[in-house]
């Protein structure tokens, strides 16, 4: 190619950049709303976990609602324990994250799953496939599964006992969590739509 077209493509994004710059001026304020994004709050950790055995098929169960409505992006979750006599660090699996609403096995957005390399006794951060939109005062559950393709039986993974809200830096927007025997949802990132 020729530098000319660098030159080109250089000019393009720049008259782009000037043609797409928003600001507050553009719009009336009664139609604009302000969006707050969270990346990844983690929860509180206590020094406390237990251990849950998981079998192939089944799902481990963290119960959510919010004060407000709002979109969940991304989830934190812990990995596998690496089990006693296993060499290597890592293994060869898949993660599935459903949601969906109390006592339904109806999802209200596609499945996430992870596939690929997953590292034992670590955490995984997963951006969902689709955005969930959480209404306020209704209760979700957030249902998280394992598959280790190398390993037959249980998927062995510690629960962690953490703090039971999760909150934007103004505290108005509230993620409350319902576990009893601790969580593998250690984190989420969502975002809240507040007017000017």
């Amino acid at each position: 190619m020729c530098q000319c077209v660098d030159e080109v493509i250089h000019e393009t994004l720049l008259l782009l950049d000037e043609i797409l710059a928003w600001t507050e001026e553009s719009c009336e304020a009664e139609k604009c709303y302000k969006p707050t994004p969270n990346i990844c709050r983690v929860r509180k950790e206590f020094k406390i976990a237990c251990r849950v055995d998981l079998q192939s098929t089944e799902e481990y169960v963290s119960s959510v609602s919010v004060n407000r409505r709002m979109m969940v992006f991304g989830i934190l979750v812990n990995t596998q324990m690496n089990p006693t006599g296993s060499f290597g660090t890592g293994y060869e699996g898949s993660i599935t994250v459903r949601i969906c609403e109390q006592n339904s096995n109806n999802n209200i957005a596609k499945p996430t799953m992870f596939k690929g390399i997953i590292y034992y006794d670590s955490d995984i951060y997963l951006s969902l496939k689709d955005l969930v939109t959480l209404e306020p005062n209704v209760l979700y559950d957030i249902r998280i599964s394992y598959k280790n393709h190398s390993a037959i039986g249980i998927t062995p993974v510690h629960c962690y006992y953490m703090s039971n809200k999760l909150m934007n830096d103004s505290k108005d927007s509230v993620i409350s969590f319902y576990e009893m025997s601790g969580t593998l949802v250690k984190g989420l990132s969502f975002l809240c739509c507040l007017s000017f």
